[in-house]
């Protein structure tokens, strides 16, 4: 299957997209999803990061080891998700979605990560935000796609249909349908 019209991204390249919010949105309801095609994996491989760089209090997207992890806030962690799946995949493209709701009173149903429709319920690391957290994004700092602005933290590989909705927390049928022929 092709995903057309995606962006290529090369580690050595340092390509990344940026983008400052010019007022503060939901930091407690959002969803990030998007189709990553990996072309390699090293140490730590950034989607998506948002927030202060100066103190890498940020929240964060990215692979880690093989394993898909959503972290937010290392000085003080507000979250760290990581699943236990590896991702190994460099022939096709995936889709990953991250549905984000602080306010729910379970705290497994506040961080939500689907890869190719498919809820993930096995994990690595299970550090959950807590009730009401506010996270990192939705600042008025800076945001990235395909890496991370410091340290080398640049993704290798194909980004297609980036989306980040603000105040929603989505399951994948909201971005497309599933066809297991």
């Amino acid at each position: 299957y092709q995903i057309e019209k995606s962006l290529r991204f090369e580690k050595s390249d340092t390509s990344i997209l940026s983008r400052t919010p010019s007022a503060i949105g939901n930091q407690r309801i959002f969803t990030v999803a998007f189709w990553a095609k990996l072309s390699k994996l090293d140490t730590y491989t950034a989607i998506f990061t948002a927030g202060s760089d100066s103190t890498n209090d940020k929240l964060q997207i990215y692979w880690t080891e093989n394993q898909f992890r959503v972290a937010d806030g290392f000085s003080s962690v507000i979250m760290d998700i990581k699943v236990n799946r590896k991702s190994r995949d460099f022939s096709a493209f995936s889709h990953y979605v991250i549905a984000v709701d602080t306010t729910q009173s379970k705290d497994t149903e506040r961080v939500r990560i689907y890869i190719n429709g498919e809820q993930e319920t096995s994990f690595a690391t299970t550090d959950w935000p807590s009730q009401n957290a506010a996270t990192h994004v939705n600042t008025a700092v800076e945001h990235w796609i395909g890496g991370r602005h410091s340290n080398g933290r640049y993704f290798s590989g194909y980004l297609s249909d980036v989306f980040f909705i603000d105040g929603l927390s989505l399951s994948p049928h909201y971005f497309g349908s599933h066809d297991s022929a």
